[in-house]
């Protein structure tokens, strides 16, 4: 039998990641007014306010992009007459056991029923998930049930890959324990999946380079809770940004750090069908954001509110009033909001800890010229100024081949880099990437 050669670790990856996605791509159109709800937390009154639709992000469930993706099936085949010979459950359970990308098994089941190839001639997976990212801490030295646990100290063979903390653009020192980290850079989504720091300066035996400790994380993925890493490279490649609960204190991070601890070793789940936000520390299973609205709800903190659909997502994190960016980097953020009149609009964040003024391109550029910020003919005359911890909206037209957004600032004799590509309109997705120029 040949083996379907698709790259490895997408299927569980896509189930992890499109937690976001649930609340990014469907507005909440019905609501005509404000509604608040409230909640107590150690004597504070806490209080919701749901914008008005205007104001609103689209917000979809797992279950609407399955439905896109299933139609779009459904009118390929048809234009080779050809009939859907699956029905949605079984178009779902199919994509777990090929383990592929959804555009790709789309695809795959068109070839399939239109004879160009063979599905026998394919294995299917039996497994529940494949290999989570190689920022996770692996083996039994990394697991609190297993005897060769040591919770002081990290051996360097748990570790998947070096780590490293070299890259100037990110201040640790900014990091605290109980801060949560969300990746906005995530394979459907660009607010994909979320963790609690557990301990910024965590012993470790080797493969650390760049500081003598490295930053623990707990979090849930597709192998169920667990520890991991938080590096230069998980920085980069993921576009992560550092939230941190507005109401909370030492007494209460610990408490989220224990409630963290103990759900170690349970496994992922999240409902494709309804929402579902557990609270219990006796819960069974646990999804990334739920995991950590849960440890602080437990410490009597409430650091976001459920969505129309039910779940807490890391989108609810990262945009609610009971959170606040953490400044741990001299380059601005920044996420897409779609296209408007043909053209991306982008949020731009300073989470730099000072006012800055703000340069863009008005045309998507070429990445090098954009990461290099070289070769761009487009440049706004005149910056704007955005305060720490506003933002800015900007508009970038296309421009032909070129594919990549670049937003930068100065310090000094440094030109800060932002440079964004992989725009995609469906699913509010782009690569976010940074880099330093000397002037």
């Amino acid at each position: 039998m040949r083996k379907f050669n698709f790259v490895k670790g997408i299927k569980f990856i896509a189930i992890i990641t499109l937690c976001a996605i649930m609340s990014t791509l469907l507005c909440i159109s019905f609501m005509e007014s404000a509604v608040s709800a409230r909640a107590e937390t150690t004597g504070i009154e806490l209080e919701e306010t749901l914008l008005e639709s205007s104001n609103c992000e689209k917000v979809v469930s797992y279950e609407d992009i399955f439905q896109e993706y299933y139609q779009q099936t459904v009118n390929a085949m048809a234009e080779y007459d050809i009939e859907m010979p699956y029905s949605f459950e079984e178009f779902c359970d199919g994509y777990y056991q090929l383990g592929m990308d959804l555009s790709s098994y789309c695809d795959f089941l068109v070839a399939e029923a239109n004879g160009t190839i063979c599905m026998a001639d394919y294995e299917v997976s039996t497994e529940s998930s494949s290999d989570d990212e190689d920022y996770i801490i692996k083996g039994d030295t990394s697991n609190p049930s297993s005897s060769k646990f040591d919770p002081d100290i990290t051996p360097s063979d748990a570790f998947q890959r070096d780590v490293y903390y070299t890259n100037e653009n990110f201040d640790y020192s900014a990091i605290q324990d109980g801060d949560i980290v969300v990746e906005t850079n995530t394979k459907f989504s660009n607010m994909g999946h979320s963790a609690l720091i557990y301990d910024v300066n965590k012993r470790a035996e080797g493969r650390i380079h760049g500081r003598s400790t490295y930053i623990q994380v707990i979090e849930a993925v597709g192998g169920g809770v667990q520890f991991g890493v938080l590096d230069d490279d998980r920085m980069v490649k993921f576009g992560v940004i550092i939230l941190r609960p507005i109401y909370t204190s030492p007494g209460i991070v610990e408490q989220a750090k224990y409630f963290h601890w103990c759900q170690l070793g349970k496994p992922y789940d999240l409902p494709l069908d309804k929402g579902r936000v557990n609270t219990s520390i006796n819960s069974a299973s646990w999804y990334c954001s739920e995991l950590n609205y849960a440890g602080y709800l437990y410490a009597r903190s409430v650091i976001a509110f459920a969505n129309s659909g039910g779940w807490i997502w890391p989108f609810d994190l990262t945009t609610s009033s009971h959170t606040n960016y953490v400044s741990f980097s001299k380059t601005l953020d920044a996420r897409l909001y779609g296209k408007e009149k043909g053209k991306w609009k982008i949020r731009v964040y300073n989470n730099t800890g000072n006012t800055v003024s703000m340069y863009y391109n008005a045309k998507l550029a070429f990445e090098g010229d954009a990461k290099n910020w070289s070769g761009l003919k487009d440049v706004n005359s005149t910056p704007i100024t955005i305060n720490n911890n506003g933002f800015s909206d900007v508009y970038i037209s296309t421009n032909v081949f070129a594919t990549t957004a670049a937003i930068s600032h100065t310090i000094g004799n440094k030109r800060y880099v932002t440079y964004c590509y992989e725009l995609n309109d469906a699913t509010l997705r782009m690569a976010v990437h940074k880099n330093v120029v000397t002037i």
